[in-house]
């Protein structure tokens, strides 16, 4: 199933996407020479926590959308399939 295989690939291209993300915001940060002000550490793993908590909202939504058509969002594409007896 095509839809499987492009769901998976998302998400491992979510997870490998994350990981770097979440590594580059809790690695130690580095003093600079420059006037900036200090980056809160809370404040920049929220940045990171926050879009990370919506891409498993919706991919879980997806994951239900393949597996059961009929709670897809109507007007997408996937409809379900009606059998006649």
């Amino acid at each position: 199933m095509i839809a499987l295989s492009i769901f998976w690939a998302a998400v491992v291209a979510v997870v490998i996407a994350h990981r770097f993300i979440l590594r580059s915001a809790v690695a130690a940060s580095v003093p600079t020479t420059h006037r900036l002000p200090p980056v809160k550490r809370a404040a920049e793993l929220l940045w990171v926590v926050i879009p990370a908590l919506s891409l498993v909202v919706l991919l879980h939504a997806t994951w239900r959308a393949i597996h059961d058509p009929s709670t897809a969002i109507a007007g997408v594409g996937i409809t379900p399939t009606v059998v006649i007896p």
